[in-house]
């Protein structure tokens, strides 16, 4: 079940409900952007940080139920004593906003969101002061945006059921192990090799699509989001090279590199030699993945998983910090 479903269910037992919203979060927020939470007069679901600050906005959600009162409302909490209003009552620093949205009756809109949710179908839910829209999907479409003038004019989108998706160019041994680690991180894994009838390959039941190229035409056959990962590890660096030049303009969010730091730096003198530009060879990690001393398959599979977690999170508000390479 998810909020959606929650609100759904006691809707159909006439029960109003609020869904409370993280359009915005800043700084060590324990409610990061995108958290729900759902408030019938009964009952409860899901979280938005937390605390006494959580406990003290059911109570709002409430009260607002009882009274009946309609329109979506809008709400800053700031996690500092030292601030003269809106104070959430925790001490973590930072601040986030929340949109507070009443359903008091089951709707088409409910049910449509509940539908695509269970068929993983992608679109785009848009929440202003004024009303909430479920939208087709955008490609473009950040995956969470937000915009705020005022508490009056403001508006939050986020896209439902888009997998982050890892383009793995080489399916080697690393590849497979790749794959079954990002397949249990909820990523899609689209696969290609230029060698076919290829064991490793063939044993790859992670990958979600498996695609027998030529290194020579890739940018032909790989189509990328502004959110797509891509991860070369094919078996040589001259392919390696040939591929990162196809692919470097690309649009993506992530582009790494296997191999050993020497074979990198000779890599990097010649696409030197080649006039790229700074801009483009600072998009490529690599040696790719965080440095854990990792040796085998399966060890230097967690080191990239975690560096690929770590661009996918890095927008999101923490008080950890880890300086990419």
């Amino acid at each position: 079940m998810d909020a959606w479903e929650f609100i759904q269910k006691e809707l159909e037992l006439d029960r109003p409900a609020i869904l409370m919203v993280v359009v915005d979060s800043q700084g060590s927020s324990p409610g990061r952007q995108g958290f729900k939470m759902a408030v019938s007069t009964n009952d409860i679901f899901g979280s938005i940080g937390g605390g006494i600050m959580e406990h003290k906005l059911v109570e709002f959600c409430k009260s607002e139920l009882r009274k009946k009162k309609l329109g979506i409302k809008f709400m800053h909490q700031y996690h500092d004593n030292t601030e003269g209003k809106d104070q959430s009552g925790m001490i973590c620093s930072g601040k986030q906003s929340i949109a507070f949205i009443p359903f008091f009756e089951n709707s088409a809109f409910i049910d449509q969101v509940v539908t695509a949710n269970k068929k993983s179908e992608e679109f785009v839910l848009q929440i202003n002061n004024q009303q909430i829209n479920y939208l087709e999907s955008d490609e473009n479409q950040k995956r969470l945006k937000f915009t705020y003038q005022d508490e009056s004019t403001w508006q939050y989108s986020e896209v439902f059921n888009r997998p982050f998706v890892a383009h793995i160019i080489g399916a080697g041994h690393v590849g497979l192990a790749l794959s079954k680690t990002l397949s249990n991180l909820g990523f899609y894994i689209k696969l290609y090799d230029d060698r076919s009838d290829l064991n490793t390959m063939n044993d790859n039941n992670f990958a979600h699509e498996k695609h027998v190229i030529d290194y020579t035409k890739v940018e032909d056959f790989i189509f990328t989001r502004p959110d797509d990962f891509i991860v070369i590890m094919s078996f040589g660096y001259r392919k390696d090279k040939e591929i990162f030049l196809q692919l470097v303009d690309k649009d993506y969010r992530y582009i790494g590199m296997m191999g050993s730091r020497e074979k990198i730096e000779k890599l990097m003198v010649e696409f030197a030699e080649l006039n790229l530009s700074s801009d483009k060879l600072s998009k490529l990690h690599a040696p790719i993945g965080i440095n854990i001393h990792s040796k085998t398959p399966d060890e230097i599979a967690i080191s990239i998983a975690a560096e690929l977690i770590l661009v996918k999170n890095k927008e999101m508000p923490s008080n950890r910090k880890y300086q990419l390479k």
